[in-house]
């Protein structure tokens, strides 16, 4: 639409340049405010009903309002005469080609033959690419300090579906504080088996009477993250990690960056996650303090994921 509008209502380029970056930065910011807005409105309602308003009021009104307030900001800066054809009928001809040789010929088939074929193979290398690496189950260590328990509060459990393992173990402490650890291993990331994708994540799938959902961030630990979960008074504090192409990272969208440069550069294939959550006893006491204990004992993420992996033989 904006190319169309910069083509047939301006003459200059600096005026076609600045109209068309001005409807790149509208329909970012347009598209920003209708997800917000649904986020919004299924926070309030339900996501059947947002579904439907993303479809007809964004999908048919809302982006057509935008079109035209981006084409009434642009209006008192056209510049060409309304009697002024934007296209020149002469230059539309079609020119006689030239003669080619059979030796170009050749040589330009040979290159498409080349780069059609490099495509397949390359994707096919990147995708069958192993990690050498065959994790069959884990068994994660026991820090000092800690013993392995029962699990006290209500259900809990990370949702990454497709990993080739997981655990979610239990630990107390000698004064009975509990803490859980969460690992998941991807030893390959391919299509619905991805650590970073939707429904992956702390938020396990929902069930009939309600679940845990996001409350907010507390104190981030070195290399990780901090969130707070919320099931009615129930609250959950967690902290994860994430450790893909051999980098421990703190963001998802940095860990999704890494995957997709160990699967296109040929880095190590191997995606993990660890979690170290524990459910608050008061709700006005944080459990920092117990994750930070446990996490000091059990010592860094990276050598607590070579550790508890129990490789197939």
């Amino acid at each position: 639409f904006s190319t169309l509008v910069a083509n047939v209502c301006y003459k200059r380029w600096s005026r076609r340049i600045m109209f068309v970056g001005g409807a790149i930065a509208a329909s970012i910011f347009s598209n920003g405010l209708r997800a917000w807005a649904i986020m919004y409105l299924a926070s309030r309602s339900t996501p059947d009903v947002a579904r439907g308003i993303d479809h007809v009021v964004y999908g048919w009104f809302f982006f057509a309002i935008v079109m035209g307030l981006v084409l009434a900001a642009g209006w008192r800066f056209f510049d060409r005469p309304i009697d002024d054809p934007f296209i020149d009928p002469h230059q539309l001809q079609p020119v006689a080609p030239a003669p080619t040789s059979l030796r170009a010929l050749g040589l330009v088939a040979a290159i498409a033959a080349v780069m059609t074929a490099a495509g397949p193979a390359y994707v096919a290398w990147a995708t069958s690419r192993g990690s050498g690496k065959a994790t069959a189950a884990l068994s994660p260590p026991v820090p000092p300090g800690w013993a392995k328990s029962e699990t006290n509060g209500l259900a809990w459990a990370p949702n990454y579906v497709g990993a080739n393992a997981t655990i979610l173990q239990s630990y107390a402490d000698t004064g009975g504080r509990t803490v859980e650890l969460f690992i998941a291993v991807y030893d390959q990331q391919s299509e619905r088996h991805e650590l970073i994708g939707f429904g992956q994540g702390l938020i396990p799938p929902e069930p009939a009477e309600g679940g845990w959902a996001w409350a907010g961030s507390g104190t981030a630990p070195a290399g990780g993250i901090s969130v707070q979960l919320n099931r009615g008074p129930a609250i959950r504090e967690a902290w994860q990690w994430y450790r893909v192409n051999g980098k421990l990272l703190s963001s998802p969208y940095a860990a999704k960056v890494e995957g997709l440069k160990a699967k296109l550069f040929g880095g190590d294939p191997q995606a993990a996650t660890v979690v170290i959550s524990a459910q608050r006893s008061d709700a006005m006491t944080s459990v920092e303090p117990d994750l930070a204990r446990f996490a000091g004992a059990i010592g860094p993420i990276g050598a607590v994921i070579d550790a508890s992996i129990v490789e197939a033989r």
